[in-house]
């Protein structure tokens, strides 16, 4: 081994460590732990899609029931897969996840020492092992691992695009960053909009080129389009809709909207929840439909034209929600997921983290609701974060400094589509695809807060 790679072996070696100990602190073996921890909520849709496709062929819950359309297909076929190969044990799937996130952290760091410099890359990659989000939803029966994985693929080859070794196109770099950037979609559609991004970014950074500029978006948006284009057309043959799933509009209705109705309303979650469809459903039912017998992507009709009716009714409001909304989701420490996946008593908050505006409500109903184990996990998550972000708000005011400034905006562009895409969630799952890209200005920050504190210690001797 070279010495000079020591910092890279520690940070790979940390990632996977703390991701296996984690996963065998679950116990995810047990049949117990498997029905209620691991098969929780999403899992257990994710879970029943693997099986059907593996056991009948079919994009559904189960062999008679109706075409899956809230869910876009590669993360129940990666399921699917490993349950052919291995069997039927989502912990194997965990295992696997585990295995993928210690390879996006090679891979970030490839990128990062691509763009930026060795050390950047070094200080990133130790962060990402250690990130305590990364570690606890790697142990999840969710498609984030795997998202996040090729997202940082992509974002290899975006490297090797902005920085390109000589006499080697650019254009190949940027096809195949476009191509995985597609892929991903199909993990998750959260990236359905990034190719936007992309296209400024290319026609500011070849601003000088305009032909070249106009000829790599092109091009890149048309793979782009191709990569994620087979599912298009399977929904537009089984259900007339040119689109990637229907889920987008249930939840601007139901994460983005549903604070709005809580604050006119007074109801809690649930209700409000309840309230909205119900409201959708009449809308539906006026234009002479019965909402029972429509598909998902008719559904999802109604539930964004009463979605949009309430922000146009309030969209000051609604603004205020969505930023505080993305402050709770990057505030939040996750502490009631932590425990129980490591099967220690689940405390909840007394307040909805997505529908109040009162930060000092969330910080006094934390402290008096949670146990002496979930403090515990509290104070390790929060030192992280507290680190992390001091660090992330070093490196950011130093991106102002720079001349070479086209690294920076795109892995500022990257991490700001993401962190905004979150809106008013306020879950700490949703910033998982921010981190990788918001990593260079932290490991930049580090960098300059520890030659600044250097500096000092040797002023005062």
């Amino acid at each position: 081994m070279k010495s000079n790679y020591r910092y890279l072996y520690l940070a790979l070696c940390l990632s996977f460590s703390f991701r296996i100990v984690f996963l065998l602190m679950m116990s995810p073996w047990d049949n117990q732990v498997e029905s209620s921890i691991i098969l929780h909520a999403d899992a257990k849709g994710y879970h029943q899609l693997a099986e059907t496709l593996l056991n009948h062929q079919r994009f559904s819950y189960s062999s008679t029931g109706d075409l899956n359309t809230l869910r876009t297909p590669l993360y129940p076929i990666f399921i699917a897969a490993s349950y052919f190969v291995f069997g039927i044990h989502p912990w194997v799937v965990l295992f696997l996840q585990a295995l993928i996130d210690t390879l996006s952290c090679f891979i970030l760091w490839l990128s990062i020492d691509r763009l930026f410099d060795r050390k950047t890359a070094y200080i990133a990659a130790l962060f990402y092992a250690l990130d305590p989000f990364m570690i606890l939803y790697s142990t999840s029966l969710a498609s984030d691992t795997l998202f996040v994985f090729i997202l940082i693929l992509s974002f290899f080859f975006f490297s090797y695009a902005i920085n390109p070794k000589p006499k080697t196109s650019v254009l190949i770099y940027y096809s195949i960053a476009s191509i995985l950037l597609g892929i991903a979609t199909l993990v998750r559609p959260l990236s359905q909009y990034i190719m936007a991004f992309i296209v400024v970014f290319i026609l500011f950074a070849y601003r000088n080129q305009i032909k070249k500029a106009f000829a790599i978006s092109l091009i890149s948006c048309l793979l782009f389009l191709a990569a994620i284009s087979p599912w298009l057309v399977r929904n537009y043959n089984n259900f007339g809709e040119i689109s990637l799933a229907s889920v987008g509009s249930y939840a601007l209705l139901i994460l983005y909207v549903k604070p709005l109705v809580m604050d006119q309303t007074g109801l809690d979650t649930l209700a409000a929840k309840k309230y909205l469809v119900n409201e959708a459903n009449e809308l539906a039912i006026s234009n002479g439909q019965i909402p029972e017998n429509l598909n998902d992507f008719q559904k999802s009709k109604y539930q964004k034209s009463i979605a949009i009716k309430y922000i146009k009714q309030h969209p000051i409001k609604f603004v205020e929600y969505f930023c505080i909304g993305m402050l709770h989701t990057f505030s939040n420490i996750a502490t009631s997921e932590f425990a129980r996946k490591l099967q220690l008593p689940v405390d909840m908050l007394d307040v909805d983290m997505k529908s109040t505006l009162n930060l000092k409500s969330v910080i006094t109903s934390f402290f008096h609701s949670k146990s002496p184990n979930s403090l515990l996990i509290a104070s390790v998550v929060l030192s992280y974060m507290i680190i992390s972000y001091i660090c992330l708000l070093s490196g950011s005011m130093i991106f102002f400094k720079q001349q070479n400034t086209i690294p920076y905006i795109f892995c500022a562009g990257l991490a700001f589509y993401f962190i905004f895409i979150t809106g008013t969630t306020g879950i700490a799952r949703y910033k998982l695809p921010a981190i990788p890209f918001y990593l260079p200005f932290v490991s930049i920050g580090f960098q300059w807060l520890y030659n600044k504190t250097r500096s000092f210690k040797q002023s005062t001797l």
